[in-house]
C-alpha cells in the first residue's frame, strides 16, 4: 500500500487528525498486532480529538480572554478573596448545566405525553419526539422502562412513515397518502396510548420535582 498518496487524500479531505495518527501507526510495528477494527477505532478517536481541540482553540480565540491559558487548577485561594474551593470545583464540573439539560428534557417529554393524551399532537409525531429526546431526567428503573416502551414500539412500527425533516424529500402526492396512513394509525392506537401517556407524564412529574430540587440547591 502506498503511504504518501493515502496521506495526501486524507489531508485533502481535511482528516488531518486521522492522517497524523495513521502516519504514526506506520512507524510503530506493534500496531500490526491490532485488528482492523481496533486500528480504525484509534484513527477515528484521533480525528475526533483533533477536531474538538481545534473547536476549543477557536472558541478561546474568539472569546479574547485576558488570560487565555487560565484554568481552574491554577486558581489561587487567598483568604482575602473569600473563595470557597468546594463551590468552585462544583461549578467547574458543570453539573448544574447537565442538571438543567436533564430537567428541560424531562419537562419536554412530560408535556409531549400530555399533548398526545389531550389530542393536541398525533401519537406518531409525539412518540418520535419523545424517543428523540432520550432525556436523562428519569431514573432508569423497571417502571420507567415499561412506561417508555410504548413510545419505542410506536416508532418501531412507523419508521417507514415520513417523519420530521425528511418530509421535505417526499413527493407531495405520496406524502398525502402517507399522512392518511399516519392518521389511521393514530386513530387505531390512540385510546390505548392515552393511558400510557398519562401514566408516563405522572412518573416524569416526580423526576421533574426531584431534578428541580437538585438544580435549585446547586450553586450557580
Amino acid at each position: 500500500m502506498l503511504t504518501e498518496p493515502t496521506l495526501e487524500k486524507m489531508k485533502t479531505m481535511r482528516l488531518d487528525g486521522m492522517a497524523a495518527a495513521w502516519a504514526e501507526q506506520q512507524q510503530q510495528p506493534s500496531t500490526t498486532q491490532l485488528s482492523f477494527d481496533e486500528r480504525l477505532g484509534f484513527l477515528v478517536d484521533a480525528e475526533w480529538t483533533h477536531r474538538e481541540n481545534k473547536k476549543m482553540g477557536r472558541a478561546l480565540r474568539e472569546a479574547k480572554l485576558r488570560l487565555a491559558q487560565a484554568c481552574v487548577e491554577n486558581i489561587d485561594y487567598p483568604a482575602r478573596r473569600e473563595l470557597d474551593k468546594a463551590v468552585v470545583r462544583q461549578l467547574a464540573s458543570c453539573r448544574w448545566v447537565q442538571e438543567h439539560q436533564a430537567l428541560s428534557q424531562a419537562q419536554q417529554a412530560r408535556d409531549l405525553a400530555r399533548a398526545i393524551a389531550d389530542g393536541h399532537i398525533g401519537v406518531v409525531e409525539g412518540s418520535w419526539k419523545i424517543r428523540d429526546l432520550a432525556f436523562a431526567g428519569a431514573d432508569v428503573d423497571d417502571q420507567m422502562r415499561a412506561l417508555f416502551m410504548p413510545f419505542v414500539a410506536v416508532t418501531s412500527e412507523t419508521d417507514h412513515f415520513p417523519i420530521g425533516e425528511e418530509r421535505a424529500n417526499w413527493d407531495p402526492d405520496v406524502l398525502r397518502e402517507k399522512d392518511r396512513e399516519i392518521r389511521a394509525y393514530d386513530e387505531a392506537c390512540r385510546a390505548q396510548m392515552v393511558s400510557h401517556c398519562r401514566a408516563f407524564a405522572a412518573r416524569v412529574d416526580q423526576d421533574v420535582a426531584r431534578l428541580t430540587e437538585s438544580f435549585m440547591s446547586t450553586p450557580k
